[in-house]
């Protein structure tokens, strides 16, 4: 329950100071019962009994009456209501918060605590679970300047110089707490004794620096000082100096920000003094300059109650911990319990209502990232009862059964078991004996006995020394009942296991207590110790340990994964191995994955604990995420650290939550920050240590941690210390790696498992540079062999390590390139005494000689092989990064691909760069503003910059070439800088770029200079108009004028060029919204405007100058008008409506022209459109989320829709060159690329396409009707180049066309029974078989020499024809139902024939005759659509309409299809046109469903995903010469071009830069930086003077899809 009491005077409330002796009214507000009025009277009276409060010696009967005259102040039936309220809130046993806001500085010096309610006479400040703050009216709390995982310290100053203090009891009372709540605290850091006001300010000023202040704790004596109280510090020479308030505010006021407790405990630090001085109290003071919280003693504050007063507080804030308002309630009652007098009345909290009632001064970390639970971590530790109880009974069991005391705890990795024992097991034994033995002290005799003490010490000050000295008596017993009865020890196996457990069994230090032995990670045993004796030792010692009569009870953890290993290690001399007891039920407790309510309770118990909110809709989110995944509780716990640490406030955000990645991406995203947050050389040696802590398979079964010793790490890392130990500071702040000590040693290791296996880059690390670590590692071995035996490497070892030596010269440690050398150095002295004579010596020459020549070639060749398979695996990992990479990081997939395909061109290489092209041809990028809605998107006029309208989130620029956002630039309103900003509706930007405009909500127009933008300190100018609100804005195309539409159908201008910028009504007002207003182009003479009323949308067009309307109103449809466009020639007028059509009139007639007969948008109205810079290209967007591209020429809208991500859009905008396309919606601006939009790359065809074939040298395409024609389309002109004119062919539709190799003849089948017979280019020569009583021509096919030609019928038939006779050689009869596809072998030989009834024959074209007549067939399930041969592959490919694509060999001698050489790829629907290219590898497949794929037919893969562009089934499909690709879709002739030195060149030109060192050292390691692109400079961090990559001449001769052809098929 909250309650505020607000009281201010009644006259002269301007004035809190102004206090009058004698009668005063007041004006009490009340939340339930508003305004009333209330009177005290300030007599002598008063003042007396108020100054009598502050006596040691002091009247039991004045607190009481003292109570009764502030209740008869506020009796009011509204505070009467609340009173009753409260105290039903009290007997519910909720808290209570009352806040007491007084406008009159005399009312602080009123005791409210004291407030004796009605009828009960029970005080308020004594009632149970209430809390009473004081707040002075208009203050605010300083922001805090603290980062998300600053805790900040707890800081203790104290001066003695008007008296002693109990300084070390208030330390121990903050070290007690610190220590519980494991927060740092060093008194030589954090305590300043005798303090003096500079120390003070110089400590307060270094330890804000460093790591922030959270608590200051001032304890010193309070001092009157004139008409108030000070503080008494000491001074500079050694005296006293008294700091008054005002002092004490002018010090502490510039930290406040980052001070969110000030604790005063000192004797009168809440005393006001004089009534009606302008000083007030300290606490009041430091309240008043923005402190967050301050806690003072209004009177004189005895020995032991502060004692007992900040115990019990910072016991309560830091140690359970709880909220700064629930430890003051708390403290509050132990004073009413234990202190004598008012101690419990004096403490007075200031706080804020504004700031919640959930003060928590000191950050507390709740949760644990990758690091398991400690002891001091058990009150985190949620739903883990079950196993921690079930741990407890089992250890019982086997402690009175009197078996051997020796537990098991295993489970999956990442299930949590280290936790369930440190966190869980270890402290539940450690605090039980003392729970039992304090439950003593705690029964409801003792505590009566205790309450009944203190009480009679209240009541009888004569009997209080006899009584304290009882107390301290009962107190000093409760440390000595309360100490454990258990002693323990921890730890780790390692590499030395039983050194390390001599060393932890020595440091026991109470051999008469029992002794809890945990060992975890029993499984270290395996992959940190070689030895196996030592093994089985070492658990042979902890078996043994649990029988003896020491007490000792060991627990060890295990993996499950390393069970199976429990068998190799004995426990006894009789045999018995540890996997016995593993599978034991009295010694084993399996830790399983936890269920639903446990990870419920381990999201949300420790986030209540430190008054975190979570929503329960991101609490099941997060449990449905990690629910069934396997070893999921680390990354669980990692995530709800990251959203801890980027906090709204106090509440986790799902928000962030999502930008996360839920469970499984926040690791890896969280180690990518940190890896990329280094240098580009600290980024190097980053991934030399990591790869260094992770144990592979060659020596641990599987890829685990690996702890090495910090000295191990210097001796492999050849890197400075200072170096190597600021990288490793980096990545144990972050917790993801951790440093402990072994032994005595540092060492350092992974904080999880989980890291390795989640995070990919360290996976990508990890595949790259295995076989490097292992060789260096197994160098490593052979070097610490050598060192303890005192030998050197010899033979084939030595060479091996030269070899390494050389290949990696970096790499190698001091250590181990010193025996290298020291080994090198003694071969050649072996050598050298060998020289006996001279003969010898000669003969020893030349044999060396032939040696090393024979060792360089082989040495050269191996590193050719190597370096070439270096590039191969570089060239896939690159392309599988490619592939990995967000949609964000197009630009970097981009050229990781182009890298790759200059390393190694191959199948994944090639189809991750067309994957990438692919993506990136859509979004270019992503802006987020993160909220505001976009009302209006504009580019500028070199399209550069481009410019948001984001409603509430302000204005925005984002500089488009260098990917850079600024903003927000908001205008507040008159001077108040509290106020809201207002909403933004319109911006824009000036036609020479140089201003940017905006306008919104109040109606005034703000001006930016584009250069001044990023300055945030720079205010723009600012243009007041009559308006409440604009809703448009548009420049005059010089840039002189500002149009801007108003919310009562106004148009106002703005002359910009005049001295004062005067502004103007130019359009007469109406009750209607002109939602839009846009210059004519070029002249701006016209000026369109949209209005809106209750009757729809209207637009008008009026002079510019005049205001006159020419035109108008124009109304096309029925909705609202939101968006205007003029064509760039002023010729066209275009509006987007709400009733989902896209409004065109002639601007000259006012003629409508409509795009087109239907409505655009499936959903949503339209909210915008805008016209290309050459007028040719139309954009329009939606609520829908669609953006819809029309061809203006031909009033068609085109086929592909790009589709937003971000969902609705409010405004889009299309750039003046032409390229880009803006598109805005919630909190987003997408950027999109359009010069790779498939709608922008066909040739419109004013005929049906019905076949389609290209000639041989790729400059022109044959194309024909369905009316029988056919056309020649010259594919070296622009893509608007209108075809040749058609060219009878055939009565009816044409079924078939193909060209002759040599790319002189032309042959056509078609419906009418004929074949004709063309002469290219001019297709004029044609000859014409007519055929009868076959049906229709349904294929062609011309033999490889040009002489003949075969075609086959609908009737089944095939007939082959001598060129250029036209003399029918032979008629065939396949019996395969219609004919649906012909071709030849290279030899023109064999004539394949595929039918209707999905089989594929094989005839003679020399004889006629049939072959195979009885063999195998190769069949389809559905009919043959398409046949191709590749005479490089020799390979026949066949699609039909089962979808699949077959790949078969052929017999040269029989002529028969190999069924057993028969590869099937499946397309995505039905094949309809199959084509190779020119190199016999690359095959093209159209679909049914208008899908164009390429295939790689050496590889048998698909290359990338299916090209964009064609919905309708491909009817036609050919290569026109190497590098372009094309396909006709029944009306539309669409081009694609798959050059991969053009691909390489778009990608390059998409990016638009090179990659950073950064991004190279990421994608391609330690291998010397290149530019991508020769065009652009070096990217961020590398050297500007870096070269241009290099292609590989053995592996590209060509840059040439279709001339890439493996070894295998040469």
């Amino acid at each position: 329950m909250e309650l505020q009491l607000e009281i201010l005077r009644s006259r002269q409330a301007a004035d809190p100071f102004a206090f009058q002796v004698g009668r005063q009214d007041y004006i009490l507000r009340l939340p339930l019962g508003g305004v009333e009025s209330v009177t005290l009277d300030w007599d002598e009276a008063l003042l007396g009994e108020l100054r009598a409060l502050g006596q040691s010696q002091r009247d039991p009967v004045l607190i009481q009456r003292i109570g009764e005259r502030l209740r008869r102040f506020l009796a009011t039936p509204s505070f009467a209501q609340s009173e009753r309220a409260l105290l039903s809130a009290v007997a519910r046993t909720e808290p209570v918060f009352v806040t007491l806001r007084l406008a009159a500085a005399e009312l602080f010096a009123l005791p409210w605590e004291l407030l004796a309610l009605s009828g009960s006479g029970l005080l308020l400040g004594a009632l149970p679970g209430v809390l009473l703050r004081y707040a002075w009216p208009q203050t605010a709390t300083e922001k805090s300047r603290k980062t998300q995982d600053e805790s900040g310290r707890v800081l203790l100053a104290w001066s003695a110089s008007a008296g002693s203090v109990p300084a070390a009891e208030h330390e121990a009372a903050l070290r007690r707490a610190c220590e519980r709540a494991q927060i740092p605290f060093d008194p030589a850091l954090d305590v300043l004794p005798h303090v003096t006001r500079s120390k003070l300010e110089r400590w307060l000023t270094e330890r804000s620096s460093r790591s922030g202040v959270a608590i200051l704790h001032l304890l010193c004596h309070g001092v009157r000082d004139g008409q108030t109280f000070g503080l008494a510090f000491d001074s500079d020479d050694g005296g006293r100096d008294t700091v008054d308030a005002a002092t004490l505010r002018q010090l502490l006021s510039r930290f406040a920000p980052e001070i969110s407790l000030v604790v005063v405990a000192a004797c009168d630090g809440g005393n006001p003094g004089e009534l009606g001085n302008h000083l007030g109290s300290v606490a009041q003071a430091l309240h008043r300059a923005g402190i967050a919280t301050v806690l003072a003693s209004r009177y004189p504050l005895s020995v032991t109650g502060s004692i007992a007063l900040f115990d019990e507080l910072y016991g309560s804030l830091l140690g359970e911990p709880c909220s700064l308002e629930q430890a003051v309630v708390r403290a509050r009652q132990r004073l009413w319990l234990d202190a004598s007098g008012l101690d419990w009345a004096s403490v007075q909290l200031y706080a804020r209502p504004e700031d919640g009632h959930d003060s928590r001064p000191v950050l507390i970390r709740p949760y644990r990232g990758l690091s398991p639970f400690l002891p001091g971590q058990r009150r985190f530790l949620f739903g883990r009862d079950a196993e921690r109880s079930q741990a407890r009974q089992m250890l019982s069991s086997l402690t009175t059964e009197h078996k051997p005391r020796f537990l098991l705890v295993t489970g999956a990795s990442g299930t949590g078991k280290s936790s369930v024992v440190l966190g869980g097991l270890l402290p539940d034994l450690l605090s039980s004996h003392a729970a039992e033995n304090a439950a003593t002290m705690t029964s409801p005799s003792s505590v009566a006995l205790l309450d009944m003490l203190r009480r009679v010490r209240r009541d009888w000050p004569t009997l209080s020394t006899a009584i304290d000295g009882l107390l301290r008596e009962l107190g000093s017993l409760s440390p000595l009942v309360a100490e454990s009865q258990w002693e323990a020890l921890v730890m780790r196996p390692g590499s030395t296991p039983l050194a390390t457990l001599s060393s932890v069994l020595a440091a026991r230090k109470h051999p008469d207590r029992p002794l809890l032995l945990v060992v975890d990670q029993l499984e270290e045993l395996f992959t940190h110790c070689d030895d196996g004796a030592v093994r089985s030792a070492f658990v042979k010692t902890l078996w043994s340990l649990s029988q003896s009569d020491e007490g000792v009870s060991c627990v060890v953890t295990l993996r499950v994964d390393f069970l199976g290993r429990c068998g190799e290690l004995l426990l006894s001399d009789e045999g018995l191995r540890l996997d016995r007891i593993a599978y034991s039920d009295a010694h084993r407790l399996f830790v399983a994955q936890p269920g639903t309510d446990q990870l419920a309770a381990a999201i949300a118990g420790p986030a209540q604990l430190v008054g975190l909110e979570i929503s329960p809709s991101l609490r099941d989110r997060i449990v449905a995420e990690v629910q069934g995944e396997p070893g999921a509780l680390p990354l669980l716990s990692y995530v709800l650290d990251l959203l801890w640490l980027y906090r709204d406030g106090n509440r986790l955000s799902e928000q962030v939550y999502s930008e996360l990645g839920g469970v499984a991406g926040a690791l890896g995203q969280s180690a990518d920050r940190v890896y990329f947050g280094l240098s580009a050389a600290d980024q190097r040696l980053a991934r030399r240590l990591l790869l260094r802590l992770v144990g592979f398979a060659a020596e641990s079964g599987g890829e685990t941690r690996r702890r090495v010793t910090l000295r191990t790490l210097q001796q492999e890392v050849p890197d400075p210390d200072e170096r190597l130990s600021a990288v490793l500071t980096t990545f144990v702040q972050a917790r993801l790696l951790v440093r402990s000590d072994e032994a005595g040693q540092p060492v350092v290791e992974f904080a999880h498992e989980a890291l390795i296996r989640r995070w990919q880059r360290l996976q990508d690390f990890l595949q790259h540079d295995r076989q490097r670590i292992l060789e260096l590692r197994e160098l490593q071995q052979w070097t610490t062999q050598c060192e303890s035996f005192g030998t050197l490497l010899r033979g084939a070892q030595l060479g091996y390590a030269e070899r390494l030596l050389e290949k990696y010269p970096d790499e190698l440690g001091t250590q181990v390139s010193r025996l290298v050398r020291r080994s090198l150095w003694a071969q050649r002295r072996r050598w050298l005494s060998l020289s006996l004579s001279i003969g010898l010596v000669v003969a020893a020459l030349v044999f060396l000689t032939l040696a090393e020549r024979r060792s360089e070639q082989r040495a050269v060749a191996e590193q050719k092989l190597a370096v070439a398979k270096e590039q191969t695996a570089q060239a896939r990992l690159l392309a599988m990064h490619a592939e990995q990479l967000p949609d964000t990081a197009s630009d970097t997939a981009l050229l990781y691909a182009t890298r790759a395909m200059q390393l190694h061109p191959e199948h994944s290489t090639r189809s991750a760069l067309l994957s990438a092209l692919r993506r990136s041809a859509l979004i270019r990028h992503f802006v987020r503003t993160g909220s505001g809605r976009a009302h209006s998107v504009g580019f500028s006029q070199d399209s550069r910059w481009l410019v948001a309208a984001m409603g509430e989130a302000g204005l925005w620029l984002f500089d488009v070439t260098q990917g850079r956002l600024l903003g927000p630039r908001l205008a507040s309103p008159g001077s108040c800088p509290s106020c809201p900003s207002p909403a933004l509706y319109a911006a824009t930007m000036s036609p020479d770029g140089t201003e940017i405009a905006a306008t919104g909500q109040g109606g005034q127009i703000y001006l930016w200079q584009t250069r001044d933008f990023a300055a945030s300190a720079v205010a723009p100018r600012t243009i007041a108009t009559t308006a409440r609100a604009l809703y448009s804005l548009d420049f005059a195309p010089d840039g002189s004028t500002l149009a801007a539409g108003t919310g009562d159908g106004q148009v106002i201008r703005v002359a910009l060029r005049k001295a004062e910028s005067a502004t103007s009504s130019l359009v007469e007002g109406s009750s209607q919204i002109v939602a839009a207003v846009a210059f004519e182009p070029g002249t701006g003479k016209r000026l369109a405007v949209a209005e809106n009323g209750g009757s729809g949308g209207s637009v008008s067009i009026f002079d510019a100058a005049s205001g006159q309307r020419r035109l108008g109103p124009l109304v096309g449809g029925h909705g609202y008008v939101s968006s205007l466009a003029w064509s760039p020639s002023g010729h066209l007028l275009v509006a987007a409506s709400e009733d989902r059509r896209v409004l065109m009139w002639d601007a000259d007639s006012g003629q409508p022209q409509r795009l087109a007969t239907e409505r655009v948008q499936p959903q949503g109205a339209l909210s915008a459109v805008s016209f290309s810079a050459d007028g040719r290209w139309l954009a329009s967007c939606g609520l829908d989320g669609a953006i819809h591209l029309w061809d203006v020429d031909r009033l068609r809208m085109l086929d592909e829709p790009l589709r937003a991500p971000s969902g609705a859009l409010y405004s889009c905008a299309l750039s003046p060159s032409g390229r880009l396309l803006a598109s805005g919606s919630d909190g987003m601006i997408l950027i999109w690329d359009l010069t790779a939009h498939p709608s922008l790359h066909k040739l419109w065809l004013p005929l049906s396409v019905s076949a389609l074939t290209t000639t041989p040298d790729g400059k022109a395409a044959v194309v024909a009707d369905r009316d029988g024609s056919v056309r020649l389309v010259d594919l070296t002109r622009s893509s608007d180049a209108a075809p040749q004119r058609p060219q009878p062919a055939h009565s009816r539709a044409v079924h078939a066309l193909t060209t002759s190799l040599d790319g002189s003849l032309l042959a056509s089948g078609g419906a009418d029974g004929s074949v004709g017979i063309f002469a290219l280019p001019d297709l004029l020569r044609r000859r014409t078989f007519w055929t009868t009583g076959h049906g229709a021509v349904m294929t062609v096919a011309l033999g490889p020499q040009g002489d003949t030609v075969a075609a086959g019928f609908a009737d089944g038939n095939l007939a082959i024809y001598s060129l250029p006779s036209g003399l029918r050689l032979h008629l065939l009869a396949t019996k395969q139902q219609s004919l649906t596809a012909l071709t030849f072998d290279p030899s023109g030989r064999i004539l394949w024939s595929g039918g209707l009834d999905g089989s594929i024959r094989s005839q003679s074209a020399l004889s006629g005759e049939r072959l195979c007549p009885t063999g195998p067939r190769i069949v389809h399930t559905d009919s043959v659509t398409s046949l191709a041969v590749s005479p490089a592959l020799r390979v026949l490919a066949s699609g039909g309409r089962d979808r699949a694509i077959l790949l078969s060999r052929w017999d040269d001698q029989t002529g028969c299809l190999l069924p057993t050489e028969k590869t099937i790829l499946e397309a995505s629907a039905g094949v309809t046109q199959l084509a190779f290219g020119s190199d016999g590898r690359l095959l093209a497949s159209g679909s049914d469903d208008g899908n164009v794929q390429l295939w790689d037919a050496v590889e048998k893969k698909p290359v990338g995903g299916p090209l964009g562009g064609p919905r309708r089934a491909i009817t036609g499909l050919g290569f026109a010469g190497d590098g372009l690709l094309l396909a006709g879709d029944g009306e539309t002739l669409w081009t694609w071009d798959i050059r991969i030195a053009r691909w390489m060149d778009m990608a390059c030109a998409r990016a638009g830069h090179n990659l950073s060192l950064v991004e190279w050292q990421t994608g391609l390691g330690d291998s010397p930086y290149c530019k991508v692109c020769s065009q652009y400079q070096a990217g961020p961090g590398a050297d500007p003077k870096s070269p241009v990559c290099q292609l590989d001449v053995n592996q590209h001769n060509a840059l040439n899809m279709n001339q890439i052809i493996s070894a295998k098929v040469k």
